[in-house]
C-alpha cells in the first residue's frame, strides 16, 4: 500500500443536482453503496491473503538459504513451527475468503461472511507478516528484503473498509446483539 495515493478530499460549496444524489428519490442508491462496500471487504481479505502469502514465501526461501551454526535456519524447530503456523493461518484465510467470494458470486447474503473474511484474513495475515519478520531477524528491517514492506502493508486490511473491531460489531449485529 506504499504506492496507494490516499488523501482526504474536502468539497466546499458544491451543488449536486437531485438526479445525481446517491439515494435518488428512494432508488436504493444507499443500499447499492452498502452492498458494494460489503463486497469490497472480500477484496480486502484477498489483498491481505496475497500479501501474507508473499511474506510466507519470502520467509520460507530465506529459512532455506540463511545459515546459522552450520545449517539452514529452517532446520531449527523454532523457525519450523513459525512456518507451519504461518501456513495454517494462510490456509484458514484462503478457505474463508474463497467461501465468502463464492457466496457473493451466487448472489447470496454475505454481510457476516464478508466481515468474517476480512477479520480472518486481515488479522491472520498480519500475524503471518510479523512471523516472517521474526524469521528474517535484523535483515527484515533492511530495504533489500521485502519482508519490511509486507509487514507495513499488512496493516491496511486491518483498517481499510472498516477496522477489525467494526467488522466484529457488524457480525455481532447479525447475531442479534
Amino acid at each position: 500500500m506504499h504506492s496507494s495515493d490516499t488523501a482526504e478530499l474536502v468539497f466546499e460549496n458544491v451543488f449536486v443536482p437531485d438526479d445525481h444524489h446517491l439515494d435518488n428519490g428512494g432508488s436504493g442508491g444507499f443500499l447499492n453503496a452498502y452492498k458494494a462496500l460489503t463486497v469490497d471487504r472480500i477484496f480486502t481479505a484477498a489483498l491481505a491473503l496475497g500479501n501474507g502469502r508473499a511474506a510466507y514465501d519470502a520467509a520460507l526461501r530465506y529459512a532455506k538459504e540463511r545459515s546459522q551454526f552450520g545449517q539452514a535456519i529452517g532446520k531449527f524447530q523454532a523457525v519450523q513451527f513459525k512456518l507451519v503456523d504461518m501456513l495454517a493461518l494462510l490456509e484458514q484465510a484462503r478457505l474463508y475468503t474463497y467461501h465468502a467470494a463464492a457466496l457473493a458470486d451466487e448472489g447470496r447474503p454475505i454481510t457476516t461472511e464478508a466481515a468474517l473474511s476480512k477479520i480472518v484474513a486481515g488479522d491472520g495475515c498480519n500475524e503471518v507478516c510479523q512471523k516472517a519478520m521474526s524469521i528474517f531477524g535484523g535483515y527484515g528491517l533492511m530495504n533489500e528484503y521485502p519482508v519490511q514492506r509486507f509487514l507495513r502493508d499488512s496493516y491496511f486490511p486491518l483498517v481499510g473498509g472498516g477496522t477489525s473491531d467494526i467488522m466484529r460489531l457488524i457480525v455481532a449485529r447479525q447475531l442479534g446483539f
